[in-house]
């Protein structure tokens, strides 16, 4: 009994050794039992000297691989078997292998297993831990020394059996690579590894530190060029550098240039310190200290490489801070170097528009020219909606081939008003064989004679038409009569159908018959009826006007003076009409002549200026009302932006819109910068003008001082389907 510690003098004692696994402060204690027991004869407890006593055995077990692609049978798993004296205690570690794909280190946790004690396990033997047996193959020098010492035979080590793949691995990398798999390489040291180091008292380097207290946050930006127009598909491409004078790295960006066809990449060289010429990392080395191998900012001048990983980066150019930098240490660099004179004359391609291919229309191809994604053309029904004209115009025709088959068939154009289609049909007649149908169908055609598509004003009587089919045949066409709504229709726009237009035919004859009009009818009208037939009336005008009439224009006419139908123009219907003409033009010549003065060009310029400045203005109208709609409408629902303008109430408790709320609604302020609660920036004049185009004119008859809701939105819905084009047709 020693200190109240029961001693056991029987017990010999070891010397731990780190070969055990013993730490250092056990070790210290195990000495300090020893001592106890060679000082005294009283003995220590045999359970305080087993205290980490850790006896250490090499083994290995196989797994039996299933299903192996490369033909292995089975792998060798090899491990360290830990047994602990001090509570019996089993721990398995297997070894690491790298790049093996298996998850490993501790295999086993220590605790204690059933049926296994220090006696069972013997070098040379097995081991049944859990269903899985291991084969022990040797131990360490202090488990030998132990075990002997406690009277046990201990067999010698032996080595681990070979890894089928392993060995089969490890031959292939030797081929592929020339280089022995058994020798270790280690990682460059990482920052944190440094960083670790020098808390365990490891010199640092902290050359960096001076660069931190003396050029913080100054960097040099240098502007330069890589040509690599030799190599082919190789170009002259422009990269930003950048040097941080704190720390001596560098940064490359590129810069994107506008349809080069590159990919815009941020950066071609990440922020690091850049060697002068490229080379192979030292991987057990300190690439930091290294720094006569990189480059310094003496190196960067205008004019000068860089070596950036085989890529030669001409500098051309700096900002004016880096030029400051340089002519504060003293030194100097060259001017700038002219890019655009390095790149040479661009040369510029012309883009050429393709034929129609033949398939669909004009507008699908060019949809595949103008974008790499082709969208579908918008439809005039896209652009007008509502307000999309349903009219058709009928023109009866006649082939113009001149063939005898084709002299006895007749045809129909129909012109779509809404979408410039056209389509040609051939009615049945009975008893001819002539079957009748579509002839062409419908679709846009092109005029040859102007290269543009066909308009309704290129269709009158007389008039010719020539459809070029994809397959290369044309067909032309006569236009021989036209029907009673085709009329009309022609008459309600002059503009596009001069020859249907009475006034105009009219100061066309009058215009040129020079006086001899009324006595032309007379000298025509051989019976003295007083009357003159297509024919005779057909004959006066071509001898009055010098050249052949139009047939159009004698329909125009007829309709005019044949008041019942009967084919005859009656003389003082036409004199009439004659005179009426007459006097129009003569009113319109003496208000000229008052107006102007004869040979005042100062009056006619004025006129003429106002003429201009009236057109402008109503330019300008229609294009404001047809920004303020296209705005209105794409800021959100109609409805919601028309209760932001509503301030007031009507009789009936309904909202409305009054001409104040609408402009202080439109414009805050005076000045267009200024904004509002809806987002909609218009100045203080545009929106008065835009308050009269919806209320009216203030003072005239038919302004009105509110709106409802609904009214304002039927009219921000015309004008917005109106407007946009010359010309629009207002409120209605």
């Amino acid at each position: 009994m020693m200190h109240g510690i029961m001693m056991d003098t029987d017990l010999v004692v070891l010397s731990p050794s780190r070969s055990l696994g013993i730490s250092p402060k056990a070790s210290m204690e195990f000495s300090k039992s020893q001592s106890l027991l060679n000082g005294s004869r009283n003995t220590v407890s045999s359970s305080v000297l087993k205290t980490n006593l850790v006896m250490k055995f090499d083994g290995y077990f196989k797994e039996t691989v299933n299903e192996a692609i490369t033909g292995e049978a089975f792998r060798v798993r090899t491990c360290h078997i830990l047994y602990y004296i001090e509570n019996d205690s089993l721990e398995i570690v297997e070894h690491k292998h790298e790049n093996s794909g298996m998850p490993q280190g501790n295999f086993l946790k220590r605790h204690t297993v059933d049926n296994v004690r220090l006696g069972n396990i013997e070098v040379g033997g097995q081991l049944e831990v859990y269903g899985r047996i291991y084969f022990i193959n040797g131990c360490n020098d202090s488990t030998r020394t132990y075990l002997q010492k406690q009277g046990r035979q201990v067999g010698r080590n032996t080595s681990f059996p070979e890894d089928p793949y392993e060995a089969q691995r490890s031959k292939f990398m030797e081929r592929e690579t020339g280089a022995d798999s058994s020798i270790s390489r280690n990682q460059m040291k990482s920052p944190m590894k440094k960083f670790a180091e020098a808390t365990l008292g490891n010199t640092v380097n902290n050359n960096g530190r001076a660069g931190h207290e003396k050029y913080d946050r100054k960097v040099l930006q240098f502007e330069s060029v890589w040509d690599d127009r030799n190599s082919m598909y190789g170009q002259l491409t422009r990269y930003t550098l950048q040097y941080y004078l704190t720390d001596n790295t560098v940064e490359v960006l590129e810069v994107a240039q506008k349809n080069s066809g590159r990919d815009p990449f941020p950066k071609l060289l990440k922020r690091q310190l850049l060697k002068r010429s490229w080379d192979t990392n030292n991987m057990n080395g300190r690439g930091d200290e290294d720094k006569d191998e990189h480059y310094s900012w003496e190196d960067f001048s205008v004019g000068s490489f860089v070596n950036v990983f085989a890529r030669n980066l001409q500098i051309v150019d700096a900002n004016q801070s880096t030029y400051a930098h340089f002519e504060q240490q003293g030194l100097s660099m060259r001017p700038p170097i002219d890019v655009e004179a390095m790149q040479g004359p661009k040369q510029v391609v012309e883009r050429q528009v393709p034929p129609h291919n033949g398939w669909g229309t004009d507008a699908d191809s060019m949809g595949s020219v103008m974008s790499l994604i082709p969208k579908a053309p918008k439809t005039e029904f896209d652009q007008k909606g509502p307000a999309l004209s349903q009219q058709v115009l009928s023109f009866a025709a006649k082939l113009t081939t001149g063939h005898p088959d084709d002299s006895g068939r007749d045809f129909c154009i129909q012109f779509f008003v809404a979408d410039n289609t056209i389509k040609v049909r051939e009615p049945p007649k009975r008893n001819t064989g002539i079957i009748g149908g579509n002839f062409l169908a419908r679709k846009k055609w092109s005029n040859p004679a102007t290269g543009k598509f066909f308009v309704e004003s290129d269709f009158f009587v007389g008039a010719t038409a020539e459809f070029q089919t994809k397959e290369g045949y044309g067909y032309g066409f006569t236009i021989t009569d036209v029907d009673e709504a085709t009329l009309k229709y022609m008459e309600g726009k002059p503009s596009s159908f001069p020859l249907a237009d009475i006034t105009q035919v009219m100061e066309m004859i009058v215009s040129s018959s020079k006086d001899s009009i009324r006595e032309s009818f007379r000298k025509h009208d051989k019976d003295y009826s007083g009357n003159l037939t297509v024919d005779e009336f057909t004959a006066m005008l071509t001898e009055v006007t010098g050249q052949d009439v139009n047939p159009q224009v004698k329909i125009t006419l007829m309709r005019k003076f044949d008041h019942d139908g009967n084919g005859k123009i009656d003389y003082q219907e036409f004199q009439k009409g004659v005179e009426q003409v007459e006097t129009e033009l003569d009113e319109h010549h003496g208000q000229a002549q008052n107006e102007l003065g004869a040979g005042d060009s100062s009056k006619y310029l004025a006129t003429a200026n106002a003429v201009q400045q009236e057109e402008s203005d109503a330019i300008a109208i229609d294009k404001l009302l047809s920004q303020f709609t296209d705005k209105f409408i794409d800021r959100g629902t109609m409805s919601q932006q028309l209760l932001r303008l509503a301030g007031s109430k009507a009789k009936d408790g309904t909202s409305v819109i009054s001409r104040g709320n609408f402009i202080r609604g439109v414009a805050e302020a005076e000045s267009v910068n200024d904004s509002d609660a809806m987002n909609i920036y218009f100045g203080l004049n545009d929106a008065n003008r835009l308050a009269n185009a919806f209320f009216g004119i203030q003072g005239a008859p038919e302004a009105v001082d509110t709106l409802s809701i609904a009214e304002m939105a039927k009219k921000i819905g015309a004008l917005n389907l109106s407007s946009g084009t010359r010309g629009h047709q207002g409120l209605r």
